[in-house]
């Protein structure tokens, strides 16, 4: 590229110094071969002069920041894709579940390793996508700025890099069709996840390697057009996932409210072995949970919003009572499906099933058994 527009470049001044115009000695380069577009460039380099000489404007040669702006557009671009892939990826488990998982018909237990999913791909559209298309917009307004601007040696290597990754990423697509249909498995699910592939490289690579086609034989018009088109199905089609991932996880309050009452559980299971630790040594329940602390020469947990003392209160010789505020019910169902998701492990902590609301819990101290009976 460097000696092309070298050889342009040269072609141009001589024909300046021999009285031939901008026009003519256009014409003539592109009836040898040349690609409009770059030649359309080298003659932008020289300003529109009467001097018999060629009169160089400005010359803009691969800076750090242009590294930059492309650097970071690309990936961005990868995270972005990849991100609106996860998302559909997901979106398709909900709406066609693996008949062979057998926790596949369990859509709570699915559900809880799908949720995470969707929040980790809807982070990565939602925060790479505008920065992609902020970069990508600042790269076009610099391209319009400077002379051969679209013959940038930077900008060349690092979009053929991505149509060499994305290209291998459709050849790795269409290997593991042919793996899956061999194997049997090649049902609707595995279909869409394959067009899902198929579908976000094609974009990436018809974008990029049609741009660069219509630089080569076309002028700058044809290539807005084509960056236009597919940065808008780019935007409407992750707009559309992004959606509808919000309709298939709970909202950030939900998710937080889940995660107190999670750590309310685990703190009243921590104060009631305190207590029962407490019994053990004095052979009496504590009055207050002051006295545990005391004892245990700790500081027992609190409300995690409040920052309020959980309820403890002394119900006879060997009962006890243990109080808090929920914010969410979790049922035995709840438990099971929680369960399922972690290969059948089902929790038995005397905390994990509750209403939501203030709630206590009703404890006893057991006899203990000798070891052998």
């Amino acid at each position: 590229m460097a000696m092309a527009w070298s050889v342009l470049t040269d072609f141009l001044r001589r024909a300046t110094r021999a009285g031939i115009g901008r026009d003519k000695a256009a014409s003539a380069l592109e009836d040898a071969g040349w690609p409009p577009a770059q030649v359309k460039s080298a003659i932008e380099a020289f300003a529109d002069s009467d001097l018999p000489v060629a009169v160089p404007r400005p010359s803009i040669s691969p800076t750090p920041k242009e590294l930059f702006l492309y650097l970071t557009a690309f990936s961005c671009l990868y995270v972005a894709v990849m991100g609106l892939g996860t998302i559909l990826f997901q979106l398709i488990n909900i709406a066609r579940p693996d008949p062979a998982d057998f926790y596949a018909g369990n859509y709570f237990s699915m559900m809880g390793n799908v949720e995470a999913k969707l929040r980790s791909g809807v982070s990565s559209v939602v925060v790479f996508l505008p920065a992609y298309l902020f970069v990508d917009f600042r790269i076009a307004k610099l391209r319009r700025s400077s002379a051969g601007g679209g013959a940038s040696a930077v900008r060349r290597k690092l979009t053929y890099l991505t149509l060499y990754f994305t290209a291998f990423v459709l050849l790795f697509d269409a290997s593991f069709l042919v793996s899956y249909w061999l194997n049997g498995e090649l049902d609707s699910r595995v279909l869409l996840k394959i067009l899902v592939v198929a579908g976000i490289g094609a974009l990436v690579l018809g974008r990029y390697l049609y741009e660069m086609s219509c630089e080569e034989h076309f002028g700058a018009g044809h290539v807005r057009l084509v960056r236009m088109a597919s940065l808008g199905f780019l935007v409407a089609v992750s707009l559309a996932a992004v959606i509808a991932a919000f309709a298939n996880f709970d909202p950030p309050g939900e998710e937080r409210r889940k995660q107190a009452d999670a750590a309310r559980e685990a703190a009243l299971a921590q104060i009631d072995v305190a207590v029962l630790t407490y019994f053990r040594a004095y052979d009496e329940l504590p009055d207050s949970l002051k006295a545990v602390a005391k004892f245990e020469h700790v500081r027992l947990p609190r409300d995690p919003e409040t920052g309020k003392p959980y309820g403890y209160e002394v119900t006879g010789e060997r009962t006890y009572r243990l109080c808090t505020r929920f914010r969410t019910a979790r049922t035995e169902m709840d438990l099971v499906a929680e369960g399922a998701a972690y290969g059948g492990y089902y929790q038995t902590s005397a905390f994990v099933e509750h209403p939501a609301g203030d709630h206590c819990f009703d404890m006893e101290v057991k006899e203990a058994v000798p070891y052998g009976q």
